[in-house]
């Protein structure tokens, strides 16, 4: 059985993926030598990246059964992330019946909520109210729910990961230090700031695109640590708490990706094994892949975005000052938003004239249908109508 460990003898290999045109497959040239150098690779095929060999899925699942756990990365709206996640979920349950899946998507303070959703306490529809989905996450249930199914249908623990959203949002806009100690105590107690690759890897993210208006990347830094450490804790503690169980972790790429976040905090916790699963699309131009992104890589279809999520209307709300309809913290540059004319401390208060009281329903308008969509909202104590194209 193959040996899972961060950093053991791990060969440099540069992958270069490149998607043919018309045919949907995958050109993967390692700048070392490899078996098969240049060899075109199709979508649903797996890649060892620690040799640059491609191999079968199954494959992959026996190589995975070594590991505690098992981390798939997802860009939150892509369907090939999450289709990938539900067949790896699957077939380790095939091995491993003793299976838990942990959740970024839903804080810990929450954990009680899925605790009941798995003995099929709740409907969906409770789920979602007592999650307070759409305000904590918002990106559509049905892109989960599959998994939260199969958590259902075999009484698979799932594990709340997460920091307090609220909590987050308060360290990136103050710092750690804005805490109070009821607040900081529902944190993570030990947060690590001496990975520079790490620190690296989020400066870069916040100065090449939109970071939600905030501006200080201190602060920035200290709530993606907040989020990573609490998820590390969170989840090594579970592991200590169960020995028995394998854990199958859904969360964001970035949180994943480069082992630096929440794999190699939740190891410095608790001595174990992991492995990383990285979906990666065909791509039209050329994408340079390190195999230090993680341990596997899964070529999948080309992204389509879910409906709804290309009409993201791209701002930030302030849940603090939401009092009355929902407040414009920031708009993000080139976004629907910014070109229809919302603008930073915007008020909307209703779209096409129908109030709007919280974000639930802002995206209730959002993913409702194409067209032109007009938003009143109110601006220096005056109300004024910002007409945005959903097309």
């Amino acid at each position: 059985m193959k040996r899972i460990e961060a950093n053991a003898g791990r060969l440099f290999l540069v992958l270069l993926l490149l998607a043919l045109q018309g045919c949907g497959t995958l050109s993967i040239k390692p700048h070392v030598p490899s078996p098969t150098p240049g060899e075109a690779y199709k979508v649903g095929e797996v890649v060892d990246l620690a040799t640059g060999e491609r191999i079968t899925f199954q494959e992959m699942i026996r190589d995975l059964e070594a590991a505690r756990v098992v981390y798939v990365g997802e860009t939150h709206v892509s369907r090939a992330d999450h289709a990938l996640q539900l067949k790896v979920a699957r077939a380790l349950l095939e091995r491993h019946p003793q299976l838990a899946i942990g959740a970024e998507m839903v804080p810990r303070t929450r954990q009680p909520v899925l605790d009941r959703w798995v003995k099929g306490l709740l409907t969906e529809e409770e789920l979602l109210d007592e999650l307070a989905w759409e305000e904590t996450w918002g990106h559509d249930f049905a892109l989960y729910r599959p998994l939260f199914q199969l958590a259902r249908d075999h009484r698979l623990p799932m594990v709340a990961l997460n920091a307090p959203g609220d909590l987050v949002r308060k360290v990136a806009r103050d710092g750690l230090a804005g805490l109070d100690a009821r607040e900081r105590s529902q944190l993570a107690v030990r947060f690590l700031d001496d990975d520079p690759r790490h620190r690296a890897f989020v400066e870069e993210e916040f100065r090449s695109h939109a970071h939600g208006g905030f501006e200080n990347f201190q602060h920035f830094y200290e709530a993606q640590l907040a989020w990573d450490e609490t998820m590390a804790e969170t989840l090594a503690q579970w592991l200590r708490d169960h020995p028995d169980f394998q854990v199958l972790v859904l969360a964001g790429k970035g949180h994943v990706n480069y082992r630096f976040g929440v794999p190699e905090r939740t190891k410095r916790r608790l001595e174990h094994r992991y492995a990383i699963v990285v979906p990666m699309p065909v791509h039209g131009t050329a994408l340079e892949v390190s195999p230090d992104i993680g341990d596997y890589l899964v070529v999948t279809e080309k992204e389509r975005p879910f409906p709804g999520h290309g009409r993201r209307l791209g701002i930030v709300l302030d849940r603090e000052k939401a009092e009355s309809g929902l407040y414009v913290k920031a708009v993000l540059p080139g976004s629907r938003a910014a070109r229809s004319g919302l603008k930073p401390g915007d008020r909307i208060v209703a779209v096409d004239g129908r109030t709007i009281g919280d974000i639930r329903e802002l995206h209730e308008v959002v993913r409702g249908g194409d067209g032109r969509r007009t938003f009143t909202v109110e601006r220096r104590g005056n109300r004024t109508d910002v007409v945005i194209d959903l097309d």
